[in-house]
């Protein structure tokens, strides 16, 4: 296939199979086939506890306070040891003095207070347990995952540091070290037929949207390269919040600051010239990317319209009047700006229409519907694709109305405390 070797096709075939059905079983029937599931692969899926790995050999791979960078690494199991998602921790940015001193720029600045014991890494990775990391319904829920903690405050994206800035924007390094430990330790790319999913949502997703094809062309070795990409476009958009610099702005502004050219390429420069920070920005960049990926992208991305319109982050959507009218325009510059896959690309796109942000990591992630297919679904027959032809789609929900995806019920508050987490934005 265009992702993998026969042999690994045929295995995944018959899990991805058996995924897609369970999915769709009655809710009353999924206790009993899960059980079955685990207890054939003889109770494994239980006994793979995430392991801390700071990244102490790599000196430039740093929080913004110096602090070494981390990630949490999970083990594969059985017929899916070949296969890697690397996925990028979402939490924001900060783009100048003011926003680098907020509470929460500095709270998620540093790796001091990451877990490292044993008991701690396991009660901070049971929140690592839904959508794209449930261990028994997600396509990927064998494969080996590396989650690398977000500490450097830029989007993985800059390579600065004192005398020239204040805090040192390491995030471009930070990706670098990860993979050249994941190859060294877990043999990450030394077979053909290897396949790495690389992604993250929010900022994550951001910023492995910019360092997509890098990694693809420099970092993995003989291992093949997809993206998945969560909640990763941002649109050109005035806000409506008088205290709020743009997403524009805010880009602009951490290309200088943070020295965010490591994964801005030389087509993407020549085409955008003095305004390179379109290199940075999802609206700009996501239609020249040339490795394969899939993107989800809410058109009511309820971090994009909450900063928009209050110019700070609420799950909750009881946006007044003016508000509802701003998230109508994002949502149809949104849909201008959701690139086209060309054909034999590979490239697959997901747009529901939820108030909701980071979906393939969410708990809910069955009921994000678009073009008349789930995410979990559309993950599954993707991975599968036996061609970049078969891959290639565009599914997007033409629903009317805000907020109009399916998911009014969901509870904001549990959006809010995976966002406090830093699941999100």
């Amino acid at each position: 296939t265009w992702l993998e070797g026969q042999e690994t096709r045929n295995s995944l075939s018959a899990a991805m199979v058996i995924v897609i059905k369970v999915l769709r079983m009655p809710p009353v029937l999924l206790p009993s086939v899960l059980f079955l599931f685990s207890a054939a692969e003889g109770g494994q899926q239980i006994h793979r506890p995430w392991q801390a790995r700071f990244l102490h050999d790599y000196p430039l791979a740093v929080c913004n306070d110096g602090s070494p960078a981390a990630y949490f690494y999970r083990p594969g199991l059985g017929w899916s040891v070949r296969r890697w998602l690397v996925f990028l921790e979402g939490g924001g940015w900060c783009w100048d003095e003011g926003s680098c001193r907020d509470g929460w720029a500095t709270m998620h600045g540093s790796s001091k207070k990451f877990p490292r014991s044993i008991a701690d890494v396991a009660a901070w990775s049971s929140r690592l347990s839904t959508g794209i990391f449930d261990i028994q319904t997600s396509p990927l829920a064998d494969a080996r995952i590396a989650y690398v903690r977000m500490c450097s405050n830029d989007a993985y994206m800059g390579d600065a540091g004192p005398p020239e800035s204040t805090l040192y924007f390491r995030g471009s390094r930070i990706i670098q070290a990860v993979f050249e430990d994941l190859r060294k330790h877990t043999g990450l790319g030394e077979r053909e037929g290897d396949l790495v999913v690389y992604g993250g949502c929010s900022s994550g997703g951001r910023g492995a949207m910019v360092s997509l094809d890098y990694v693809a062309t420099n970092l993995v070795g003989k291992a093949d390269v997809v993206g998945l990409l969560d909640s990763a476009l941002w649109v050109p958009m005035k806000p409506l919040a008088h205290n709020m610099a743009s997403f524009e702005e805010q880009t602009e502004q951490v290309l200088a600051m943070a020295n965010a050219t490591t994964f801005i390429d030389e087509d993407c420069n020549a085409t955008y010239g003095n305004s390179s920070w379109k290199c940075l920005f999802g609206a700009y960049r996501l239609k020249m990317i040339k490795t394969p990926f899939l993107l989800s992208q809410s058109q009511y991305d309820n971090f994009a319209i909450s900063m928009g319109v209050h110019g700070f982050y609420d799950p909750k959507p009881d946006l007044h009047e003016a508000g509802r009218a701003w998230a109508e325009n994002y949502r149809h510059l949104l849909l201008q700006h959701l690139p086209t896959p060309a054909n034999g690309s590979g490239t697959a796109i997901f747009s529901s229409a939820n108030y909701m942000h980071c979906t393939i990591s969410h708990p809910h992630a069955m009921m994000f519907r678009a073009g008349g297919t789930s995410l979990p679904e559309l993950l599954a027959r993707w991975l599968l694709a036996p061609s970049r032809e078969q891959a290639t789609g565009r599914y997007l929900e033409n629903c009317k109305g805000f907020n109009c995806g399916g998911t009014r019920s969901l509870d904001w508050r549990r959006e809010a405390l995976a966002a406090a987490r830093g699941l999100g934005e």
